[in-house]
């Protein structure tokens, strides 16, 4: 559920962005899944989307990103998340890899040729607030002039 709550507010983001809203920078989405799984669930959600399928989790652990607790799956703020996303129309899919993987954002910045990370926020729970205007104003800060 909350992986396309975040597919779609990164596409709406990016969107925006590219019709001449605020500054949003560029996505490439991370998964678990098969290549084919991911290719299925991104072609109804957003299918121009860079996607590395990633089963094996090396990125994942390369992000420093941990399977949740018991409390981090389940508790009182990932349920008021929950109905939050039920209510955008966000419900939840067959299980398709490791659901207890906790996720983040990443804004990699390759300037001087050696690629960073220049923000990140690993989600404290499953629930964790999607951190766009975070995003962005790292973003907008990279590149001066874009705001």
């Amino acid at each position: 559920m909350f992986c396309r709550e975040d597919v779609a507010t990164l596409q709406e983001q990016a969107a925006a962005s590219r019709n001449g809203g605020a500054p949003f920078p560029p996505v490439i989405l991370i998964h678990m899944g098969s290549p084919e799984d991911g290719e299925k669930f991104l072609a109804k959600r957003w299918p121009k989307v860079p996607a590395i399928s990633d089963p094996d989790k090396t990125l994942f652990h390369a992000f420093d990103l941990r399977r949740g607790s018991l409390g981090q799956l389940l508790g009182p703020r990932v349920f008021k998340a929950a109905f939050k996303s039920f209510a955008k129309g966000h419900f939840i899919g067959a299980p398709k890899s490791d659901t207890l993987m906790l996720s983040g954002w990443f804004l990699i910045d390759p300037a001087g040729g050696k690629p960073n990370i220049a923000w990140s926020h690993a989600h404290a729970d499953i629930g964790d607030a999607r951190q766009t205007e975070a995003a962005r104003e790292h973003f907008v800060a990279l590149r001066p002039g874009s705001a």
